[in-house]
């Protein structure tokens, strides 16, 4: 209470109308504040994680942004806000294969939307570097099936929704690819039997 005069609460629609100039003026932290007491009344209000999921993908902080739009996208599954957002942030992550999935479908709902169209272009461009035979990597923590989960998962996605041309060459890429684990994953196989009988035999002897 200032002179008498009582402060009223100002309502969330202000205060993110408030956050947005904020983040617009690169006042980001100042505008996460403003988010954040949005989402204190109410840890629902999509608007408030979708502004806030915007704030921490520019503050690097990629999976709290995609927790935020998840968590409007758990209400409400067409929410192309909370897509994009989640796209936006599974890119960064390099999710390239999940956030293409994301931004195809925001395109479906929205494809007069210029940024969805944008996110595929770049996704698409980012899992054809990624999957070029040349530049193929096996994850050595986890094995083949990271690899086969990350093919398949574009092969199952892509038909549904492709766009143009550079959809078709990404489909025919994951094929290659996932022939290629498929015939490493044997030669292993052989390899490590092999070893298996070597062994065998040295401690037979």
């Amino acid at each position: 209470m200032k002179g008498g005069a009582v402060e009223l609460e100002r309502p969330p629609k202000a205060l993110i109308a408030e956050g947005d100039k904020l983040f617009i003026n690169g006042k980001i932290d100042q505008a996460l504040q403003l988010y954040n007491e949005v989402l204190q009344r109410d840890p629902t209000d999509h608007a408030g994680l979708v502004a806030r999921s915007r704030c921490y993908t520019q503050l690097g902080e990629l999976e709290l942004a995609v927790a935020d739009a998840d968590k409007v996208l758990a209400k409400d599954k067409l929410s192309q806000e909370a897509m994009y957002r989640k796209a936006e942030a599974l890119f960064q992550l390099g999710r390239y294969e999940h956030s293409l999935v994301f931004y195809h479908r925001g395109h479906m709902l929205r494809p007069e939307v210029d940024h969805f169209r944008i996110g595929i272009q770049k996704a698409q461009e980012a899992v054809l570097g990624h999957l070029g035979m040349n530049n193929l990597k096996i994850n050595a923590k986890t094995g083949f099936e990271t690899d086969r989960k990350f093919l398949k998962q574009i092969l199952k996605t892509e038909p549904k929704n492709a766009v143009g041309t550079v959809s078709d060459e990404v489909r025919r890429i994951a094929q290659l690819g996932l022939d290629y684990l498929d015939k490493t994953t044997e030669a292993c196989m052989e390899v490590q039997m092999k070893s298996r009988k070597n062994e065998k035999k040295k401690y037979s002897l």
